[in-house]
């Protein structure tokens, strides 16, 4: 399976993560690819999505 190369964030989620990530020290992209692979993926795969997987 192969991971999407665009990945669509509502300005909620946006807010989440940034701050997320200035709490955890990491780029934002570092953690949109944290909750991707940690949190997003095992409870819906991709696959079940097709490529565009929307937050």
């Amino acid at each position: 399976m192969t991971k999407p190369n665009n990945i669509a964030v509502n300005a909620d989620y946006l807010a989440l993560i940034r701050r997320y990530a200035e709490i955890a020290g990491m780029s934002v992209k570092a953690a949109v690819e944290y909750a991707v692979d940690q949190v997003l993926v095992p409870v819906s795969p991709v696959s079940a999505y097709g490529t565009d997987l929307r937050l």
